[in-house]
């Protein structure tokens, strides 16, 4: 469709991973009524370099004007549908545990890109259980037929020595990307992403800042949103 946004192909993982800490923090300033942020400011906030920030957004269309700053409702809007828009996939997690049971009822799902529709464990006392308004049932037995759509997101918050099944198991779903919680590295097809998600070793990135002297990259965002005045209207 002429005049329609392409999706960038290819985009380096670095760039993908900051894209959702630029969406948040245009969110914020539309919210607070600011029309445009200044690379340098957008950077600030992001924990990212100017010239970072440039080079990123560069990578998936034109955004401001020099002098002007970035459109934050544009920023705000672009970046969510680079990163699903209003597409919801369904998702499902194996392992309920206190970990699972704290992301069902959190407002992560449902409110973005992803639905959970399935739950899967191997405790006798959990199967046949209702989390969520989802009864719990064993991956070994799924057969996919219930559902409408087919699962596109398959989480693990699973004991470590169970993950490989379990991404086995979610991979002969048809699965092709995988978050796990899990310490332990998947061994799955090409076609499958993974992204691992280790608690541990963000609070070894945090003590090293600690240690360091200096706070963490990001470690401004939330304080400058919701703290700092934002300066608007510079170069973008």
């Amino acid at each position: 469709m002429p005049g329609a946004h392409r999706r960038p192909r290819l985009l380096p993982e670095p760039t993908i991973a900051r894209l959702p800490i630029y969406q948040r923090i245009a969110e914020e300033l539309v919210r607070r009524g600011a029309d445009t942020v200044s690379s340098d400011d957008l950077g600030r906030l992001a924990g990212v370099s100017a010239a970072t920030v440039r080079r990123d957004l560069s990578s998936i269309g034109p955004f401001g004007t020099r002098g002007s700053g970035y459109d934050t409702v544009h920023l705000s809007r672009r970046t969510a549908e680079l990163l699903g828009g209003d597409s919801t996939f369904p998702t499902v997690i194996a392992g309920i545990g206190n970990l699972a049971k704290a992301l069902i009822n959190s407002p992560l799902f449902g409110e973005r890109t992803a639905k959970i529709v399935a739950l899967y464990d191997v405790d006798a006392d959990i199967v046949g259980t209702f989390v969520g308004g989802l009864e719990v049932r064993r991956l070994a037995d799924e057969d996919g037929t219930h559902f409408v759509d087919p699962p596109a997101i398959g989480i693990l918050t699973c004991p470590a020595s169970a993950a490989q099944d379990v991404a086995d198991g979610f991979c002969d779903m048809g699965i092709r990307a995988l978050m796990t919680f899990s310490p332990r590295v998947l061994e799955v097809p090409p076609e499958v992403t993974v992204r691992y998600v280790d608690v541990s070793i963000e609070l070894q990135i945090l003590t090293y800042h600690l240690e360091h002297g200096r706070g963490p990259l990001n470690g401004g965002l939330l304080h400058n949103l919701g703290v700092s005045p934002v300066r608007v209207g510079s170069r973008p």
